[in-house]
């Protein structure tokens, strides 16, 4: 066992699943973490569990522990962060409510101003089905 991995020591054991689910809670109750603790804190976290039970954590709690060190990230709520960070990404609701402003544009040709785009003399109108939205 590794002397990172000494805090842990024994507390995996028996019960271990729920002793891990607790000890993810107890550490996503921590607030003012700089994100580069969070990733140490974690590793530390992990690495104990699976030295000393051999399993891999769970995928519930490995996801818990993911959005823990992304914490930050996940709660800038700047919707245009796209634009302003090298490398964003956008948390569930922020994807569903730019999936709701997006549409597929390949038959978007139909459905211009342009005089020599109308259909019969007038505009075609834009039905749900085809701009995704249905």
């Amino acid at each position: 066992m590794s002397n990172v991995t000494t805090i842990y020591a024994g507390r995996f054991t028996g019960d271990y699943k729920t002793a891990f689910a607790a000890a993810v809670y107890e550490l996503l109750a921590v607030q003012d973490m700089p994100v580069n603790f969070r990733i140490s804190a974690v590793e530390v976290l992990t690495e104990a569990y699976y030295e000393q039970t051999g399993e891999r954590p769970s995928t519930e709690m490995l996801s818990l522990l993911a959005d823990f060190i992304l914490r930050d990230d996940l709660s800038d709520r700047d919707p245009d962060k796209v634009t302003k960070k090298e490398y964003p990404f956008l948390s569930k609701d922020q994807i569903k409510t730019r999936g709701g402003r997006e549409f597929a544009s390949d038959n978007m040709a139909r459905y211009t101003s342009d005089i020599k785009h109308k259909l019969n003399g007038k505009r075609a109108s834009i039905s749900r089905e085809c701009v995704g939205r249905a």
